[in-house]
């Protein structure tokens, strides 16, 4: 005898999406499942399954959710991130039969880029998502294209340089990150090559993950005449890169670097719509005035008669930054960037903006009714029937174990249109 079981398979109720925190420490591919019973929850970069290691942990975690922002109940949902990257963590967090499963990776290097499916599987079915991890080809960031293969890594200045000076005003350095493989090597430009020795010193030396590497310059009983221009030069076997610094002195007899802070923003961006126009606002600290450029992607973002950016002084070294969109549209949507650099140091605000609704949008397959096995009153044919809402029409592939189910004498496979994007899907067996 045939009993129903009930329950659901598990869906993907929302898309997943990546979420960025403690100023670049901390990222995380979040997405939300319906299911019950409670589904196991797996993993996969690049088709090779991420298990648990001393960089994959598995520990419940809070309702990542509630760190998104509604606004324009029938147009926008808004994921505000700070900046985050990634040792992983798989973690699945449940609210009533809704599920929040979420890796965590920190400290990335370009290996991690790639895609990254998640599978999500109990007693009554299996569903999977995916979501890629890339990177632009100058700065580590959330672009279009990684910098290079896992194997063979052009050099790629991850930070812009930092320029200090050691409290006796005697010595100057410039430090510089970046990753290559093989180890690159650097040369230091100026008004001329600048030579190892005498009053320079340059050192390369590994940083904090597999292929990443400090660069540094010393200069030693700095002189005025030191200031200027200068160009750190990283080649390898794959190519170069190169990261430019400029090198100031206030007046007077010693040279000194003028006092200040690098740029940081202390608080999460903040999204709202005012009217027809949507305002994304950051806070910012930076001495001296910072140069600010905000990215949509990783396309530089220019005034428009639909956009506009400003920057309002706050207070002692405090901004508030602006991007205003005009009547925005589903093109506007995207990650963007509100980056803020000065001699002393580089930080990013990252906010993903994400439109939904819209008569003509499209939307994933979801099942909206639990699936249903029906016997005949013999016994001797067995129906499964379940509902999805899609747009457009869903393929549908029915698996028993991991083999696909094909049409036979014994087996009838049917998907029904039915009104509002909904679909009847049933397998039948004789």
């Amino acid at each position: 005898m045939c009993r129903q079981i009930d329950g659901i398979a598990p869906t993907f109720s929302k898309k997943p999406a990546i979420r960025q925190e403690e100023d670049g420490k901390r990222l995380l591919f979040e997405c939300r499942i319906q299911a019950d019973p409670k589904p196991s929850v797996s993993w996969s970069h690049n088709g090779a399954a991420v298990t648990e290691s001393s960089r994959h942990r598995a520990e419940s975690v809070m309702n990542v959710w509630n760190h998104q922002l509604h606004m324009s109940e029938q147009y926008y949902r808004n994921i505000l991130d700070t900046t985050a990257l990634c040792d992983q963590e798989l973690t699945v967090d449940k609210d009533g039969h809704s599920y929040f499963a979420a890796l965590e990776i920190k400290n990335v290097t370009v290996e991690d880029a790639g895609k990254y499916k998640v599978t999500a599987k109990n007693e009554l079915g299996e569903s999977n998502a995916t979501i890629s991890l890339n990177f632009d080809s100058s700065f580590l960031n959330l672009g279009d294209e990684a910098p290079a293969s896992a194997d063979s890594i052009k050099p790629t200045f991850t930070e812009r340089p930092v320029i200090r000076q050691s409290e006796d005003g005697v010595k100057v350095s410039f430090e510089c990150r970046l990753v290559g493989d093989p180890k690159p090597t650097i040369t230091y430009h100026g008004s001329k090559v600048v030579k190892d020795g005498g009053r320079f010193q340059t050192s390369l030396d590994p940083d904090s993950q597999k292929h990443y590497y400090l660069a540094r310059l010393e200069i030693i009983s700095v002189e005025n005449s030191d200031g200027g221009d200068y160009r750190a030069v990283a080649k390898n076997k794959h190519g170069e890169g190169t990261a430019s610094i400029n090198l100031n002195f206030e007046g007077g007899d010693k040279p000194k670097i003028p006092d200040g802070k690098a740029p940081r923003f202390p608080k999460k961006p903040t999204i709202r719509q005012d009217g027809d126009i949507l305002v994304m606002e950051c806070i910012l600290e930076a001495n001296p005035v910072p140069e600010i450029t905000w990215y949509q992607g990783t396309k530089v973002i220019s005034d428009s008669n639909r956009v506009r950016m400003s920057r309002k002084a706050t207070g002692k070294d405090s901004y508030l930054l602006t991007l205003e969109i005009s009547n925005p549209t589903k093109e506007d949507g995207g990650n963007y960037r509100c980056n803020a650099f000065n001699n002393f140091g580089e930080s990013n605000a990252n906010i993903a903006l994400n439109f939904q609704g819209g008569d003509d949008a499209g939307f994933a397959p979801s099942f909206v009714e639990k699936p249903r096995i029906i016997p005949n009153e013999t016994g001797t044919i067995i129906t499964m029937k379940c509902k999805c809402k899609a747009k457009p029409q869903p393929v549908v592939t029915w698996y028993r174990g991991t083999t696909i189910v094909k049409e036979s004498s014994k087996i009838k496979i049917r998907s029904l249109d039915k009104e509002d994007d909904s679909y009847e899907l049933t397998l039948e067996i004789q």
